[in-house]
C-alpha cells in the first residue's frame, strides 16, 4: 500500500519477493551514493538479504521513480568472505555479536548482549537531490511500525555522518557505545551503533 504525508512523495512497503524484483533499481541508488563501490557484490548481497527473517523494505517514490529506500530484518548480514571469495557486508547485528563480550570496565559489558535479538535497519539510502525532506525519517518510522511495538531496533551510521546521527536521535535512537567501532573480521570505517528501546516509540509521521 502506498501512502505518505510528505508532499510529492509516495511511501510503499515490500516483502522479500517484491524487493528482489527491484534489486536493480535499489543497487543503482546505492551506487549513486557510493561511487566506485562494488555494485555487483552489493546486488548479490541485497538479493540474499531479502530472504532473511522479518525482511521488509520501504521505498519512497517521486513522479513514479524510486528515489530512496530502507530495509531491515532480524539477524546478521553476514561477516567475512562470501562463498565466492568476496567481502560480505557487516551490519549492526554482526557488530553486536563481535563486541558483546567486550568490557568497558571489569565485569561491565560494553554493550548489552540482548541487543543481538533486535531488528536491524540494515540500509537507508536517499538520492542526494531528495535529501532534507525527512524522507529517511519517514522510511525508518514505517519500518518500525511493521514490527512488534516492544521489539528493540538497531542501526549503524558512519561516525562522520553527523546529520544522520542527529536524525536518528530525533526518532528516538541513542548511542549504545560511547565511541565508534568497526569489525575486526572485515575492517572498515568506524560506525556509531545506535539503538531504539521500543519500535513503537518511532511510529508516527516524520517530525511528530
Amino acid at each position: 500500500m502506498a501512502s505518505s504525508t510528505l508532499p510529492g512523495i509516495s511511501i510503499e512497503e515490500h516483502g522479500g519477493p517484491d524487493s528482489a524484483a527491484m534489486i536493480d533499481r535499489l543497487t543503482w541508488i546505492w551506487v549513486q551514493e557510493n561511487p566506485g563501490g562494488p555494485a555487483e557484490v552489493r546486488r548479490e548481497l541485497a538479493g540474499e538479504i531479502t530472504k532473511r527473517k522479518g525482511f521488509r523494505c520501504v521505498t519512497a517514490s517521486s513522479d513514479g521513480n524510486v528515489i530512496a529506500y530502507a530495509y531491515g530484518m532480524y539477524g546478521g548480514q553476514g561477516a567475512g568472505l562470501s562463498e565466492h571469495g568476496r567481502t560480505a557486508s557487516i551490519g549492526s547485528h554482526d557488530l553486536i555479536t563481535e563486541w558483546k563480550h567486550a568490557e568497558k570496565s571489569p565485569g561491565v559489558r560494553l554493550v548489552d548482549p540482548a541487543w543481538v535479538d533486535a531488528y536491524d535497519v540494515a540500509e537507508v539510502q536517499v538520492l542526494a537531490d531528495h535529501r532534507r525532506r525527512r524522507i529517511a525519517d519517514a522510511l525508518i518510522r514505517r519500518l518500525c511500525s511493521r514490527i512488534p511495538v516492544d521489539d528493540r531496533v538497531v542501526l549503524t551510521v558512519d561516525w562522520r555522518n553527523v546529520g544522520a546521527q542527529s536524525l536518528y536521535q530525533q526518532i528516538g535512537f541513542r548511542d549504545l557505545i560511547g565511541f565508534p567501532i568497526s569489525s575486526r573480521i572485515v575492517p572498515g570505517p568506524g560506525q556509531v551503533l545506535m539503538g531504539l528501546e521500543r519500535a513503537g516509540d518511532a511510529c508516527g509521521d516524520p517530525g511528530e
